[in-house]
C-alpha cells in the first residue's frame, strides 16, 4: 500500500452524536496518505489511523475521527483540477474548498440499515430556517449492512476543531426530529434506487422474500437460529425452542380469531444469556425490544415505575410510532424475584396481578410521569410479545427425574409442574397460566466459557481486540490466561458476564501502556505472568519489529 499509486486523499471528519442512532460529521481538514480497501482503514503520512466513513469500524465503532471522500490521486486531479500538470497545491486547496461545504447525517433506516448522507451545508441550513415543508437539495446517500446490531453510543460533547459551533449543535439536535422528517424524502428516493440495484431483498412488508421471513411474513427458523448462534453460544436447545415458540405467536397475529399463547418463559441462572437471547431475537426479527427489571416495577400509587411508565419508554424508543411500540418484544427480567406468598405484598403478588391484563393484552395510557398534566398515547398490548426471565433455583432444586419401571435408573431431566412454580417459586397460579411455554437454559461450564471468548460476536475478548487495535496494537491473549478466566467465572456463579470483569482486569496495565504510548507498540501479549500481576506482559517494538520479545515492568 506504500507505492504512488494507492496514493489518496481524504476528508478528516468529526462525529459528534446527537442520539443513539444519528450522529454529524463535519468537515475539519484534508489527509494525504493510503488506503487499504480490505480493511477499510486510512493511513496518513503522519502513521496516524482513520476506519473509513462506510466501513463497518466506521458505523460501529466510538472513533470520533472519521476518513470521508476517499479518493485516489490521479482520480482527484481529473475531478478538482482542469489537468494532472496543476500544482499539488492548487489541488489540494480545491479539494479543501470543495469538501468544506459538505456535512454528513448518519442514521438508521426503517429497515435498521445504516444510511449516509452528504448534505451540503449551506443548503440545508438555509432550508431548515426557512422552515420549508421539504429539502430540496442534492444529496448523495448510500446503505451500508453489515448484519450486525448497531451499538448504542454516547453523546459526544466535544466539538472542537469544526465549523459548527455548540449553539448550532445544541439548535440541529432541538430539532432533530423536524429535520428527519425534511430529508425523509431524500432517504427514501435513495432507498428505492439502492433496492433496484440489491439482489439480496430485505423488505418483508412488501410480500419480498428476506433472509429472516418468506415473502408471506413467516419466519425461517433455521435461519434465525443459525444466526443467534454466531453471539448466543452454548444455548442451541434453548435458542431453537424459543424461535418455534415465536413463530408460533408470529403466525397467532395472522389469524383472524386472534389467538393468544401468552408468554414464554426463559428459566436459568445468571449470566446464561436469558436477556441477550431474547434481545438477539428482536434484533433479527426486526422488532423493537425492551428489557424491563422487574424489581422496579410496583403497582400503582407505591414508589416506583408504573406499566404506564415503562410503556412510554418503549414508545420514545420507537421514537413514538404507536404501531411500532404495539408490535415489540418486551422482556420482564427478575420475574422469580416478584414470588411471594403474602396477598397483600404490592412488590410481590400484586405486580404479578397487574401483569395479567398485560399478558391478555389490553390497553394502558402511556405517560412519561404520573402527573395529570404529562403527555400521554394509548399503547395496545395485544400485539406484543412478552417473554419473562428469572432463576427459579428453588423450582429446579433437582436436575433429573428418575422412570419408572423398566429402565428407572435412567436419568430424565427434570420437568417441573405448574404446581411446582406455585409452590416452591411463590408465584401466583394465575399468572403462571400465562405462560404455557417455559424454556431452561443450562447452566455454563468451563468450555462453554472458552467457547463464547473465542467464538460469541459478543466475546470479551475480541471487544478487548478492538479496543487495542484502535490505539494501533494487536493484541494476542494466551490459552492459558482463557482457561484461568473461565475457571474463574464458573466458580463466580455469574456466569458469562463475568467474563469481561476478568479480561479487563488483566489487560489494565497493558492499554494503559498502549494508549500512553501510541505509536510505540506493535503487539501486546498477555500470558499466564500476566494473571498474577498484569504489569508483566510480552511486547513487540514497532520501530524494530525484529526485537524479539521481552517482559515489561512498570
Amino acid at each position: 500500500m506504500d507505492n504512488e499509486d494507492s496514493r489518496c486523499l481524504a476528508s478528516l471528519l468529526n462525529r459528534t452524536y446527537l442520539d443513539e442512532e444519528t450522529s454529524i460529521l463535519t468537515y475539519i481538514n484534508l489527509l494525504v496518505g493510503n488506503y487499504d480497501k480490505e480493511t477499510g482503514i486510512f493511513r496518513d503520512d503522519q502513521g496516524r489511523e482513520y476506519p473509513s466513513i462506510d466501513s463497518e469500524d466506521a458505523s460501529y465503532g466510538q472513533n470520533p475521527y472519521i476518513a470521508g471522500n476517499i479518493i485516489n490521486i490521479d482520480e482527484a486531479y481529473e475531478k478538482y483540477t482542469d489537468s494532472k500538470s496543476a500544482d499539488i497545491q492548487e489541488l489540494l486547496d480545491n479539494y479543501d474548498i470543495e469538501e468544506s461545504k459538505f456535512f454528513y447525517l448518519t442514521s438508521v433506516n426503517e429497515e435498521g440499515r445504516y444510511v449516509i448522507l452528504k448534505l451540503n451545508h449551506d443548503e440545508i441550513v438555509k432550508s431548515y430556517n426557512e422552515k420549508k415543508n421539504s429539502v430540496d437539495v442534492d444529496a448523495e446517500a448510500k446503505e451500508i449492512d453489515f448484519n450486525n446490531q448497531i451499538d448504542e453510543q454516547e453523546i459526544l460533547n466535544s466539538i472542537k476543531n469544526n465549523e459548527y459551533t455548540k449553539e448550532e449543535l445544541i439548535e440541529l439536535k432541538r430539532n432533530l426530529t423536524s429535520l428527519k422528517k425534511r430529508i425523509r424524502k431524500i432517504i427514501d428516493i435513495s432507498e428505492k434506487k439502492i433496492k433496484e440495484d440489491n439482489s439480496v431483498i430485505t423488505n418483508k412488508d412488501n410480500n419480498q422474500e428476506s433472509k429472516f421471513y418468506y415473502s408471506d411474513g413467516i419466519i425461517k427458523p433455521l435461519a434465525v437460529l443459525n444466526e443467534i448462534k454466531k453471539k448466543v453460544i452454548a444455548q442451541d436447545e434453548a435458542a431453537s425452542k424459543l424461535v418455534i415458540e415465536y413463530a408460533k405467536r408470529n403466525l397467532d397475529q395472522f389469524n383472524k380469531d386472534n389467538i393468544n399463547m401468552k408468554g414464554i418463559l426463559l428459566v436459568g441462572n445468571t449470566g446464561v444469556g436469558k436477556t441477550l437471547l431474547a434481545e438477539e431475537l428482536a434484533r433479527l426479527l426486526d422488532r423493537p425490544f425492551l428489557s424491563i427489571d422487574t424489581n422496579q416495577i410496583t403497582t400503582q400509587g407505591y414508589v416506583g415505575e408504573s406499566l404506564e411508565q415503562v410503556l412510554w419508554k418503549l414508545y420514545v424508543k420507537c421514537n413514538k410510532d404507536k404501531d411500532k411500540a404495539e408490535h415489540a418484544i418486551v422482556f420482564f427480567d427478575e420475574i422469580d424475584k416478584k414470588g411471594s406468598k403474602n396477598k397483600d405484598d404490592v412488590g410481590g403478588q400484586g405486580v404479578l396481578n397487574m401483569l395479567l391484563k398485560f399478558l391478555d393484552g389490553t390497553k394502558y395510557n402511556a405517560t412519561p410521569s404520573q402527573s395529570g398534566l404529562a403527555e400521554r398515547v394509548e399503547i395496545d398490548t395485544s400485539k406484543m410479545i412478552v417473554i419473562a426471565g428469572g432463576a427459579f433455583t428453588d423450582v429446579y432444586d433437582r436436575e433429573f427425574e428418575h422412570g419408572i419401571g423398566f429402565g428407572n435408573d435412567v436419568k430424565k431431566p427434570y420437568k417441573p409442574s405448574l404446581e411446582d412454580f406455585v409452590d416452591k417459586g411463590m408465584m401466583t397460579r394465575e399468572f403462571m397460566g400465562r405462560f404455557p411455554s417455559i424454556i431452561r437454559l443450562r447452566d455454563l461450564n468451563k468450555e462453554d466459557m472458552i467457547q463464547i471468548m473465542d467464538k460469541s460476536s459478543v466475546s470479551p475478548i475480541k471487544l478487548e481486540k478492538e479496543r487495542y487495535k484502535a490505539v494501533g496494537v494487536k493484541l494476542n491473549i494466551n490459552d492459558d490466561v482463557k482457561d484461568y478466566a473461565a475457571t474463574k467465572a464458573v466458580k463466580s456463579k455469574a456466569g458469562a458476564r463475568a467474563l469481561t470483569g476478568i479480561i479487563s482486569e488483566i489487560t489494565n496495565k497493558s492499554f494503559g501502556d498502549a494508549l500512553n504510548n501510541r505509536g510505540k507498540y506493535k503487539d501486546i501479549t498477555i500470558t499466564k505472568e500476566t494473571i498474577e500481576d498484569p504489569s508483566n506482559y510480552q511486547y513487540t517494538l514497532k520501530e524494530n519489529q525484529k526485537i524479539k520479545q521481552k517482559k515489561a515492568y512498570h
